[in-house]
């Protein structure tokens, strides 16, 4: 018996997905997502054990480039809120509540260095608050925003790398 598979739309190749970039919170309770609203991709999260569905964000102008968890109740997402690739880093709860822009600066760029696994209230955001032509490495508290640099970027580095224990080893 000689059957033939049947044809793919070419339309379902570059259609926009319902769902995509899924992530298992640290527990195992929770699966985020990112999902459109309106017209741009947000992050959604889903209780495994409940099934509800909470959006977390509400880009309306401009899509969420990426999320992670933090901790098993908190996630962080990047933005670009202004067109101007100036990203911010935005901290939220599952639930929606004590969402927090975590780099609020005017025409400041973020860029995530660690996410500090072991260490669940704080992340390395890379930020050219100082300089807008360098990334300096500031440990930021993901709950307050409370923030210090810890190391000042000579101007001739382009990235930062961190060890296990989130020290600076490679610049």
């Amino acid at each position: 018996m000689n059957k033939t598979a049947p044809i793919i739309p070419m339309e379902d190749f570059f259609r926009k997905p319902e769902k995509s970039s899924f992530k298992i919170s640290p527990n195992g309770n929770h699966i985020a997502y990112m999902k459109p609203w309106k017209t741009r991709m947000n992050v959604y999260v889903l209780d495994i054990k409940t099934n509800n569905e909470t959006r977390l964000t509400s880009s309306e102008e401009r899509g969420i480039y990426g999320f992670a968890w933090l901790t098993d109740e908190r996630i962080g997402y990047i933005k670009d809120d202004g067109g101007d690739e100036n990203m911010h880093f935005y901290a939220v709860n599952i639930d929606g509540s004590n969402e927090r822009d975590l780099t609020p600066f005017e025409n400041v760029q973020a860029r995530i260095i660690d996410d500090l696994e072991d260490d669940p209230n704080y992340i390395i955001i890379g930020l050219n608050k100082r300089n807008p032509q360098i990334h300096d490495p500031y440990r930021v508290n993901v709950n307050d925003g409370k923030m210090e640099m810890i190391a000042e970027n000579p101007g001739n580095i382009s990235g930062w790398m961190t060890d296990h224990n989130g020290k600076l080893r490679v610049a």
